[in-house]
């Protein structure tokens, strides 16, 4: 196989590996998003969300914690309820 052949060939392989590795994060982020979204009802989050603010947004990555909390205790004897 020629150089060029052998660099073109080298290049694809290097493309589809990166958009592989690239791939999976995204299924499984949107696969826990989805999960969420199931779980936790929407009276839950426009608690923990109550507005469409910029103090609320930043006030998300703290709150985002207190949802994937409450995925994770749901449904458990003892389960904490998070304010």
């Amino acid at each position: 196989m020629s150089t060029i052949g052998h660099a073109l060939v080298s290049a694809l392989w290097m493309a589809f590996a990166m958009g592989w590795e690239i791939l999976w994060p995204l299924i499984l982020g949107f696969a826990l998003s989805g999960i969420v979204q199931a779980v936790v009802t929407k009276g839950e989050m426009s608690r923990l969300l109550p507005d469409s603010s910029p103090r609320s947004d930043l006030h998300c990555v703290s709150t985002w914690d207190r949802v994937v909390i409450l995925f994770l205790c749901r449904g458990r004897a003892g389960a904490i309820d998070i304010p």
